[in-house]
């Protein structure tokens, strides 16, 4: 049984360019909601059945992140929709978008650092201070209009994990406050 209750609430959410840079992206109205994809690879015999599989073998994961920001920046946003390259026009598609592969080229980092934490004292001490993940690519996203005002945006990820050289392993995530902290803004 848990020790104690996570609530996390809201977070500050960042976002890294691949033209460089890590930007302040906006506030999440709620806790960011992630969800699990996990890939198997069914193994048939005939102790199991023919249709029934005897075993599964893991073939890798990644994560839904949905998010909805009360307060973000729009040029990060228009940024992130023009395949995380600042400069381009947004809505304009170049030779290299259709037919093109995501990693390194359109896909951003996602940092979020949880605001509630940050109150010493009131939270428990393995609760995470934020998440970073390595190669995230938008599957959707609207915003709502209040007129002309955009008052918030909602917007799906899906990260996937990414081969790292000095550990031999595929990571998806991180937690470690080092990992998710460094190189962060301050949000204005």
């Amino acid at each position: 049984m848990a020790a104690a209750i996570h609530a996390l609430g809201p977070a500050d959410i960042y976002v890294g360019l691949r033209s460089g840079g890590i930007y302040y992206f906006g506030t999440c109205m709620y806790s960011t909601e992630v969800t699990p994809k996990f890939y198997k690879n069914e193994v048939f015999n005939d102790l199991a059945g023919r249709n029934v599989p005897l075993a599964r073998i893991d073939d890798g994961m990644e994560h839904d992140i949905v998010m909805t920001l009360n307060r973000f920046d729009m040029t990060v946003w228009r940024a992130i929709q023009a395949g995380g390259v600042v400069n381009r026009t947004s809505g304009t598609e170049l030779s290299i978008t259709r037919g093109a592969i995501h990693t390194g080229l359109t896909d951003v980092t996602l940092t979020w650092v949880y605001t509630f934490p940050q109150v010493a004292g009131l939270v428990a001490a393995d609760v995470a201070v934020g998440r970073r993940y390595y190669s995230c690519t938008l599957r959707t996203g609207f915003e709502t209009r209040k007129g002309s005002r955009a008052e918030e945006l909602t917007c799906m990820f899906t990260a996937t994990p990414l081969f790292n050289a000095s550990s031999r392993a595929f990571t998806l995530f991180s937690e470690d406050p080092a990992v998710v902290l460094a190189g962060l803004p301050q949000p204005n």
